[in-house]
Parts: structure tokens; C-alpha cells; sequence
């Protein structure tokens, strides 16, 4: 399993500014939205790392739907605290990092780690979405084919 790291404001900084209207409001639900159906349709690990500002608080780990997120401390920023993953894994070359951060990237790709753009996350998503809208359609229409409307389910009470 591909385990993908990203540099969620870094991410959404990007795809404001490359996107139409439609993302310029993104925040950071809408953002984990965005990203928690893709880790389930291609059943990745994601963790999505965000800069904190709580310097005295510890790094904090939650989690929203399928997704582990992170939020480091003002003296740990999210790239830090994303190098310091890389760097601890000994499967690093299952790790993709994504992030338009050319430091970041230069320091995971030398520990082994792939790098991903947030504009091609963003096409492997609009991507694996359309998959998974052609794939339902393609169900529906079987099922209608078939003859199994939902009624036939359920018995009739007379």
C-alpha cells in the first residue's frame, strides 16, 4: 500500500490558485473532503500534515473519516514534521509526498521518497472520481437490465 504525505496547506495553496472559481472558498473541510473518497476508492494511506500555531502543545494527531492528520507546532512546521516521516520509514520508496515545496521535496526524494505535484494529486483524484461515477452507472444500468427493481426486495404485505 502506497502511503501518500501531504503538505495540506502547501496542497490547497496550489490548487486555489491554479482552479476555477469553484475551489478559491476551499478550507480545510472542504479540503479533507476533497482527499478522504480518493483514499478509500484507491485504498491508500494518506496522512495530511498542517502547520500548527500552538507552540507550546505537542505535535496533535487526529483523524477525519479514513485520513490521519497532523498538526505540528510552531517550532515543528508541517515540512518538518513530513521529512522526519520519510526519514523514519525504512519502506520510504512506498512514500509519495506531495507538496510544490522545492526544499521539501529535494530532502524527502533524497531519503527515497516519490514526489507528487498538488496539481497531479488533483488529477489522479478528479480521475479516480469519474472511475467511480462510470463505475456506478454501469451497475445501475445492469441492474435495471436484469429486471431488479428495489420493490422485489421486499415482501408484500397483503
Amino acid at each position: 500500500m502506497n502511503k501518500y504525505l501531504i503538505d495540506a496547506y502547501n496542497v490547497m495553496h496550489e490548487w486555489r490558485s491554479r482552479c476555477k472559481v469553484s475551489c478559491q472558498l476551499l478550507d480545510v473541510r472542504s479540503f479533507l473532503d476533497i482527499i478522504s473518497p480518493f483514499a478509500d476508492y484507491r485504498s491508500e494511506k494518506i496522512i495530511v500534515v498542517f502547520d500548527g500555531d500552538h507552540a507550546d502543545a505537542p505535535s496533535i494527531k487526529a483523524r477525519y473519516r479514513n485520513l490521519e492528520i497532523i498538526f505540528s507546532t510552531n517550532e515543528a512546521s508541517a515540512d518538518s514534521v513530513i521529512e522526519k516521516i520519510v526519514q523514519e520509514k525504512q519502506d520510504s520508496d512506498s512514500i509519495t509526498v506531495v507538496t510544490s515545496d522545492q526544499i521539501e521535496s529535494d530532502s524527502a526524494a533524497s531519503s527515497g521518497a516519490r514526489i507528487m505535484s498538488p496539481l497531479s494529486l488533483w488529477e489522479i483524484i478528479e480521475s479516480s472520481r469519474k472511475d467511480l461515477d462510470n463505475a456506478i452507472t454501469r451497475t445501475r444500468r445492469s441492474s435495471r437490465k436484469k429486471g431488479f427493481p428495489i420493490g422485489d426486495m421486499f415482501e408484500q404485505n397483503s
